[in-house]
Parts: structure tokens; C-alpha cells; sequence
């Protein structure tokens, strides 16, 4: 028998949102895990009706309407609490918050569980909405979550989905025009595979089990640091100190910051432009030192896209010390706004290489060699306030300018 064209055609496109699996009249699309670790769609075509419908609905093989910013801030919490567990200025967390509590509606985001699985959930708890804030650099599994954003739709429920621009297009092509539903994408750098991600740490480390991990730290020295942090379990349950672990110490975490590691559609993917698929768009403001607003916070760049997001943002603007955004120098600065990002040699490797190779061959091909200067100044970072630093660099710069001119 001849197929018509179908889902399982679409090949390194595919961004992994599941739309096809969700849409499919009768379940014969499943999404299964590839050699990589990213989920794939796979067709039963013993059931197929040839119905055409998970062809109709994929982001990748229809367009996804985008919109220009209607306007752009930068923009932090007074939150102290919220924007410390955020990765930049809590725009998420306060949008959540504003769901919940005043329209008593539900969120959707990623959350991390203890075996590293990431996965979204939907949900009314703001026990939930911790574990949703903070980056997570891995792909999310969001195919569980449309049936159950539609059913709260359909009891005109208010619902905020945040997640990849990639995963906004899949929930808004599967849903159509609807009321009530809220969207926020993220200024995306691209995702690894969250499968091979798990394996790799639990290889790596196989006597621990994690907890409370984070990809990202800030504390009262610096606003933000790239590194692995949590605290471990061994398996008699006795509790061990919390850990850190630099990118520049992580094959994995190094193989992000470089792009070695992201799914195949990422790099050319149609949604790293200026124009955004969500009704509002937030992530780290990349020109956070031309804004002088009396905090000292990671600042988040927020792009309100529509008159939904111009709803959601006039409803907790109260909340946030902000001032307009340049945005074509945010774009000029944040590459994710103009260009997919750029497949490298390495990424020919990669996921091969985390199963065959020891750690220290992982090391020695992913991450770059650091000398001593290197290593003093992430630990001078960490442990002193930016007033220091400057002051440090400044008096540095003034002995080097006297030796000068001697």
C-alpha cells in the first residue's frame, strides 16, 4: 500500500514539539527517542488513516505567525526571593504568579525531576512555579501537556504555556485562535538532548542521585554564573554537600556554551529573528549596562508582541523596575535574535562521543584548557562584588598606566 505524505517525512526538521503525536485521531504517532536521545515521531502505519492532519498541524511544514515587538523593556523584579531563583530579572515567575493568585488559572512550564528528566507539567501551585524558574539547557518534553491545556481552555480557564519558541508554535498550531491562553517564548540559544543529558550525568557520577539542580547560579557577588550546582543523595539516602561544576569542567555544559550539542533543527531554525511567536517574549537583556535602573539584578529583556502580552504585561508592570529597551541593539548583541546558531564539526560527534569516550578524552576534545589566570579569576568572580572588581581593575589598570610611563 502507498502512504501519503505523512509526519515521519520530516527528518531534521522536526523540532520535537509533538503537535503531530497530539493531533493524531488515533494514536498511531508516537514520539520515540532517536540515537541521539531527541524525540522523533514514529508512525504506525498499520493504523494510519492517511488522514494528513499531523502534516496540517507540524510548525516545521506550515508558517507560525510572528510578530514584531509593539514594545521592549528591560525590566527586573522587586521580588527579592523570586528573582534570585530566576535565571535573569523574573519576568516568568511574576507572570505565573499573577495567573494563579488573581485569575486562579493554570501554568505550564519545564520542570527538572530528580532522575534529570525534563518534562512540562501543567499546573496551579506555586510549589510548581519554583521548580519552573530558573534556565534549564536541555529540550523539554511538552507532549503530555495539550490535551490539558485544551480541556482548562474549554472551561475558559486563563492558561500561560512558557517554553522554546519551537514548542509555542506546536501549542498554538494545535490549538488554533483561542481565548484564554497565554504564550511566552524564550530568547532560545538551542537544546540539547535532555535523554542524553540524563545518561550522561548518572554515568558520570552513577553512586549519586541529584536534587534541587540548577544550570545556572547568581549570588550577592555576581549576577550570573555558568555552572552545574545541586546537592546529591548517595544511594543509602545520606545526604552529601551541595556541589558546583563549572561549564568549563563539563564536557556537556562546554558542548552548550559552543554549540556542539543541540538538535538538528535548531540550526536552522526559523524562529531566531527579531520577529517573535509568542504573545510575549522574555530572556537574559544582553545590553543590561546602558540601563541604569536603581537595582542591582540580572535584567531580563521583554518584548511584548501582542495585545494579549500587552494585557498580561499591564497587569504586573507594577511589579518590575524596567525602562524601554533599545531592541535593535539587543538584537545587534543576542545572536539568538538574528541568526540560528552555527552547526560545528563537533556536533558530528558529540552524542557518540559521550557514550564511547572516558571523561578525560570528553575533556580534552570539548573543553578548552584553562591556565591558572583562567581558574583565579572565575574563583575572584564568584567570591567578590562587582564594586570590588571594578575597583580592583581600576587600580590595576592605574599601576600598569605609571609602570607605563616611567
Amino acid at each position: 500500500m502507498k502512504f501519503k505524505k505523512d509526519i515521519s517525512t520530516i527528518g531534521e526538521q522536526c523540532t520535537g514539539c509533538g503537535a503531530c503525536s497530539a493531533i493524531c485521531p488515533l494514536g498511531c504517532i508516537q514520539m520515540k527517542v532517536d540515537a541521539e536521545g531527541f524525540r522523533m515521531p514514529e508512525i504506525d502505519h498499520t493504523v494510519c488513516l492517511n488522514c494528513g492532519k499531523c502534516v496540517k498541524i507540524c510548525p516545521a511544514y506550515n508558517d507560525t505567525i510572528q510578530y514584531d515587538p509593539v514594545r521592549v523593556l528591560a525590566a527586573a523584579s522587586y521580588d527579592e526571593e523570586g528573582c534570585q531563583r530566576s535565571s535573569s530579572g523574573g519576568v516568568f515567575y511574576e507572570a505565573a504568579r499573577y495567573v494563579i493568585q488573581s485569575l486562579h488559572g493554570y501554568v505550564c512550564g519545564a520542570v527538572l525531576d530528580d532522575d534529570l528528566q525534563l518534562k512540562h507539567i501543567v499546573t496551579d501551585s506555586m510549589r510548581d512555579v519554583v521548580k519552573m524558574q530558573g534556565s534549564k539547557y536541555i529540550q523539554s518534553d511538552i507532549t503530555g501537556c495539550y490535551s490539558e491545556i485544551q480541556n482548562h481552555l474549554k472551561k475558559h480557564q486563563v492558561v500561560l504555556f512558557c517554553g522554546t519558541p519551537c514548542q509555542v508554535a506546536g501549542i498554538e498550531h494545535f490549538l488554533g485562535k483561542t481565548n484564554g491562553l497565554v504564550t511566552m517564548d524564550l530568547i532560545c540559544h538551542g537544546t540539547p538532548s535532555a535523554y542524553a543529558f540524563s545518561e550522561y550525568m548518572h554515568k558520570k557520577y552513577p553512586e549519586e542521585k541529584y536534587f534541587d539542580f540548577s544550570f545556572r547560579q547568581k549570588n550577592i557577588h555576581t549576577k550570573s554564573l555558568f555552572s552545574y550546582h545541586y546537592f546529591s543523595k548517595n544511594k543509602k539516602g545520606n545526604m552529601k554537600i551541595a556541589k558546583r561544576v563549572l561549564s568549563s569542567q563539563d564536557p556537556f555544559y562546554q558542548a552548550f556554551l559552543n554549540g556542539d550539542n543541540y538538535r538538528e533543527s535548531c540550526y536552522i531554525c526559523k524562529y531566531a529573528k527579531d520577529s517573535r511567536c509568542g504573545d510575549i517574549t522574555i530572556g537574559d537583556c544582553a545590553n543590561y549596562r546602558a540601563y541604569e535602573l536603581p537595582l542591582n539584578k540580572e535584567l531580563s529583556t521583554v518584548c511584548i508582541n501582542t495585545e494579549n502580552g500587552e494585557k498580561m504585561w499591564n497587569a504586573i508592570s507594577e511589579r518590575f523596575c524596567s525602562a524601554t529597551a533599545d531592541y535593535k541593539r539587543e538584537v545587534q548583541l543576542n545572536a539568538q535574535l538574528h541568526t540560528p546558531a552555527r552547526r560545528t564539526i563537533q556536533r558530528n560527534d558529540f552524542y557518540k562521543d559521550i557514550k564511547q569516550m572516558s571523561e578525560y578524552s570528553l575533556k580534552q576534545k570539548y573543553c578548552p584548557r584553562k591556565g591558572i589566570k583562567a581558574v583565579v579569576k572565575d574563583f575572584f568572580i564568584w567570591h567578590t562584588t562587582p564594586e570590588i572588581r571594578d575597583n580592583f581593575k581600576q587600580g590595576f589598570q592605574g599601576v600598569f598606566l605609571k609602570r607605563r610611563n616611567k
